[in-house]
């Protein structure tokens, strides 16, 4: 089956690496937006008057579609550019960010949380195939190990900085810095961001990619 390259340009080590950069913040962003929700989750009941069974989807609705957009992401990363993908990606951060932040009630809260998740599904396997395409091979284990600690702080410092917001501001400040990153991402990319890889008519095979 035949593929064609996407559009690239010849990049200097400088730009590669603000590239990187951007892929790694992005990848963080998303991993912090992952376990924010948690410390919120009394205050969602009592605004919403819903139970703790019900605003736990809050958490397992977010990590299933992050888990069925990473395992697509091989068909989709053939079908559409890098920075199709990116952008995408942020537009549903940030869109579901401000929907949280503005919403009225929990049956906008949950679809919004999992606009949330598709974009995170698409950024961190998106950030993996961006350093295996441009970082330098001798050093690619760095590259790849640093895109893992991104992936890992997140939700480290996810719980510990919406928890100061929860108790300062209120449940919906939680939001505010995911959002805030998705936007500095999102115009960092239209300058810094550049297609990589290859274009293919790959085939979505539904049952073996949600195995």
């Amino acid at each position: 089956m035949g593929s064609k390259s996407q559009q690239q340009v010849q990049a200097t080590p400088s730009a590669t690496s603000a590239f990187l950069v951007v892929m790694y913040i992005a990848a963080f962003v998303a991993a912090f937006n992952e376990n924010i929700i948690n410390v919120a989750l009394h205050d969602i009941m009592a605004a919403f008057s819903v139970s703790a069974t019900t605003a736990q989807w809050l958490v397992s609705g977010y990590m299933i579609v992050t888990s069925i957009f990473a395992a697509i992401m091989a068909f989709l990363s053939g079908r559409f550019s890098t920075r199709k993908l990116l952008f995408f990606a942020c537009g549903c951060m940030v869109a579901g960010e401000v929907l949280c932040l503005v919403d009225l009630s929990f049956a906008v809260l949950l679809p919004s949380r999992i606009l949330q998740a598709a974009g995170s599904g698409i950024l961190f396997p998106l950030m993996m195939n961006v350093v295996l395409s441009c970082a330098p091979r001798e050093k690619l284990g760095l590259y790849l190990s640093l895109g893992g600690a991104c992936i890992t702080l997140g939700p480290a410092f996810g719980p510990v900085i919406s928890g100061l917001m929860c108790t300062l501001f209120g449940w919906r400040a939680v939001f505010v810095v995911p959002l805030v990153g998705g936007v500095v991402v999102a115009a960092a990319a239209a300058k810094l961001v550049r297609n990589v890889g290859e274009r293919s008519n790959t085939k979505l095979e539904l049952v073996l990619s949600c195995c």
